[in-house]
């Protein structure tokens, strides 16, 4: 029996999936209008079914979403049309081609990586090849706000964005997991550390500033999207 979810156009299920999301799923897409400067490019890296990408149309002057999956690329171009650039490439820090690895079971829906140290939890898992590139390597006016989400490989998808960070200081909003890379976490903030970034984590919807001594103790098994400004006012 066919389900609904699946035949309905792109743009339903994608309005769907993000109403859903902002009702029941990550509490960072209510504080979206807080990281982006609506005048300034939003980066989303890693953008998977697009719901960060519909929520970054309303608070950037433009939106540009990174996916390398072929069906997922399919599906953003259709559920959202001219309002987002969707390009189908892995970011990192060098261009090249990588294998990524993409679960084929339900329950790890977005957990696809080209992160070598990333094993994964399952056996079932397909391989295709992908292009890489660094961001650095696009033409952008000032951004504003980047979001990524790449499943242990953050630290170099940072290391080949370098010359945007250095130049427009963006608000960024970074998932991190030590089940993905040992020491992902603290290895983003030592490498954010010297362009002035703060880390921040969403706690009762209120910015929580973090100690390095708090985020290397919390790790373990925690699941968090961390946030990083130079502002002081979040």
């Amino acid at each position: 029996m066919l389900h609904i979810a699946n035949i309905a156009p792109s743009r339903f299920r994608l309005w769907t999936r993000a109403l859903r999301e902002w009702r029941h799923g990550e509490p960072e897409l209510r504080i979206l209008d807080k990281l982006c400067r609506r005048s300034q490019t939003a980066i989303d890296i890693g953008a998977n079914y697009g719901v960060y990408s519909w929520f970054l149309t309303k608070y950037a002057r433009d939106v540009v979403a990174f996916e390398p999956q072929p069906n997922m690329v399919a599906f953003l171009k259709a559920a959202l049309g001219s309002s987002v650039r969707v390009e189908q490439v892995a970011l990192s820090d060098s261009a090249g081609v990588a294998t990524m690895r993409i679960p084929s079971d339900h329950f790890m829906d977005g957990c696809a990586t080209i992160e070598e140290q990333n094993t994964l939890s399952t056996q079932n898992v397909e391989e295709i090849s992908v292009p890489t590139r660094r961001l650095d390597s696009y033409q952008f006016g000032p951004v504003g706000f980047i979001k990524i989400d790449v499943e242990g490989h953050e630290l170099k998808v940072l290391e080949g964005a370098e010359a945007i960070l250095s130049r427009d200081r963006p608000n960024l909003l970074i998932e991190a997991e030590e089940r993905h890379r040992p020491n992902a976490i603290a290895s983003v903030i030592d490498y954010l550390k010297p362009f002035g970034y703060s880390v921040y984590c969403l706690k009762d919807r209120k910015f929580r500033l973090l100690s390095i001594d708090e985020v290397r103790k919390d790790s373990a098994g925690t699941a968090y999207n961390y946030v990083f400004s130079l502002r002081v006012d979040l």
